[in-house]
């Protein structure tokens, strides 16, 4: 999972006045050439269900983030526990991907 950029407790609260109002189900509703075809009809899934996923399937998470927004994604990944890693990013860092395979090295040893 990669995410480019920080999202809070904001976005529930406006999609609940955009009218979705339905709570997430859980499950994958991806039509056939793969466009998630229920955005405008359920809620995110929670933060519940989605540590639920993450743990049955055993997905590594690596959260490449700028020093602002760091503790929130450090407190997030704690969440997820030891499948989640939150990597700070600095000035230089302009190849995500090493760092991000780093991570996976270090976690996967």
């Amino acid at each position: 999972m990669v995410v480019d950029r920080p999202c809070g407790h904001i976005l529930h609260f406006c999609f609940q006045l955009g009218g979705i109002v339905l709570p997430n189900d859980g499950k994958c509703h991806l039509d056939s050439t793969g466009i998630y075809t229920h955005s405008t009809i359920l809620d995110y899934p929670s933060i519940a269900q989605v540590v639920a996923k993450i743990r049955e399937k055993q997905i590594y998470i690596i959260f490449a983030v700028q020093r602002e927004v760091e503790p929130l994604y450090k407190t997030l990944s704690t969440l997820v526990s030891e499948y989640a890693f939150t990597i700070r990013l600095d000035a230089k860092s302009t190849l995500v991907g090493e760092l991000v395979q780093k991570q996976y090295d270090v976690s996967d040893s």
